[in-house]
C-alpha cells in the first residue's frame, strides 16, 4: 500500500480528514494535489480486490439517545464465524473488528495473567455496542453468549461524546437514513425524496457534519491488504493528555496510518501498514518507552464487520 492509497483511504473517513464537502473524487484530488483520474484508479483497484467492503455513516450514538461501550473479547474462531453470521440479529451492534492473532502484550499482561484454559494464540473480537446503561449492556453480552458461544472479556471502554448535540429533528433523521444506504447520494436525490429545496439539504449536511453528528467512512477488510503486515496501533493514556498525546502519535504514526479513530475515553487506534515484523516491532517498543502513553497495544488487524444497517435511528 503507497502513500497515495493511505492517503485515499484517510481521506474517505469524512469530516475527519479535513475535507470540505463529502469526499469525492475532486475533493479528495484538490486535497491530495493529484489528478481525480489518480484517485479513481486506486479506488477501482481497492472496491475490486475486496480491500473495501462498503462505504457507511456512522451516527453519533448520543444523538440517539444511547451510548456506545468498545469491549474486548477474547473467543474461539467458531465463536468468531458465528458473529459474521449471525450479527444482522444484534441491532445494538454497530460493528465488530476481528483481530488474529493478539499478542498478550496488547492488554498489558503476561502470559500467567491468561484466563484459565486460555492460550495467546485464541482470537479477539472488538465489539462496540449501543446500549442505554449498564444493565441493557449486561443483557446485550448475553444475548450474543447465548446465540454465538462463549467468551471472555479483557477490555472494557467508553466512547467519547463527540457533540453536544443531545437530539436529533425528523429532517436530520430522514438525512441521514438516506445517507445510511448509499453515503454518497446526490443532493438532488436527497432533496426530491424530502421534497425540499436542494439548498437546504446541503446546509444542513454542512452542520450535521460540522457538529460531527455522523461520519462517512470505508469499511476495510484488512486481509484483503497484500504486500504490507496490517497491524492495529492502540495507545492508552489519560483523556486530559489527549491533545498532547495525539499531536505526538499522530507524528510517529501518520506516514504509515491509512484509518484512524479517536472516539474512544482515553485511547486513539490507528490502522497502519508495515513493510516487515521488525519495523512493527520497532515502533512498538519507541512508543512504548516514549513516556507518552499508560499501555501500547497491537493486534494483527483481520476483518470488520459492519453492521449499521441494523440500528434503528427512526
Amino acid at each position: 500500500m503507497d502513500d497515495l492509497t493511505r492517503m485515499v483511504l484517510r481521506y474517505l473517513q469524512w469530516p475527519q480528514s479535513g475535507l470540505n464537502e463529502r469526499p469525492t473524487y475532486w475533493a479528495m484530488a484538490k486535497g491530495l494535489g493529484v489528478s481525480p483520474r489518480a484517485v479513481k484508479a486506486r479506488l477501482d483497484l481497492l472496491v475490486p480486490r475486496g480491500v473495501v467492503k462498503k462505504f457507511r455513516i456512522v451516527i453519533e450514538p448520543s444523538c440517539l439517545g444511547l451510548k456506545e461501550s468498545i469491549i474486548s473479547v477474547q473467543c474461539t474462531n467458531t465463536f468468531q464465524d458465528k458473529l459474521a453470521s449471525k450479527i444482522s440479529l444484534f441491532d445494538f451492534i454497530e460493528t465488530v473488528h476481528l483481530v488474529q492473532p493478539l499478542p498478550y502484550t496488547f492488554l498489558g499482561k503476561s502470559s500467567s495473567d491468561l484466563p484459565a484454559g486460555g492460550s495467546a494464540l485464541d482470537k479477539y473480537a472488538v465489539l462496540h455496542l449501543f446500549h442505554r446503561g449498564e444493565g441493557d449492556l449486561k443483557r446485550e453480552l448475553e444475548l450474543v453468549k447465548e446465540v454465538c458461544g462463549d467468551f471472555t472479556v479483557v477490555r472494557t471502554l467508553q466512547a467519547r461524546c463527540q457533540t453536544s448535540v443531545r437530539s436529533l429533528n425528523v429532517f436530520d433523521l430522514r438525512i441521514l437514513d438516506l445517507l445510511r444506504s448509499d453515503p454518497f447520494m446526490k443532493i438532488t436525490s436527497i432533496a426530491e425524496m424530502l421534497g425540499c429545496s436542494r439548498r437546504r439539504v446541503r446546509n444542513r449536511l454542512k452542520t450535521l457534519a460540522s457538529l460531527k453528528i455522523f461520519q462517512i467512512e470505508p469499511v476495510i477488510n484488512t486481509g484483503a491488504i497484500t504486500g504490507s503486515l496490517v497491524a492495529i496501533i492502540a495507545a492508552i493514556f489519560n483523556e486530559s493528555d489527549r491533545a498532547r498525546i495525539d499531536a505526538r502519535l499522530d507524528s510517529l504514526l501518520n506516514d504509515r496510518c491509512f484509518q484512524l479513530y479517536r472516539n474512544v475515553v482515553g485511547s486513539s487506534t490507528y490502522f497502519c501498514t508495515f513493510e516487515s515484523n521488525q519495523e512493527l516491532t520497532s515502533l512498538h517498543e519507541v512508543l512504548s518507552k516514549s513516556g507518552l502513553v499508560k499501555e501500547v497495544g497491537v493486534a494483527y488487524s483481520s476483518e470488520t464487520l459492519d453492521n449499521t444497517l441494523a440500528i434503528p435511528i427512526m
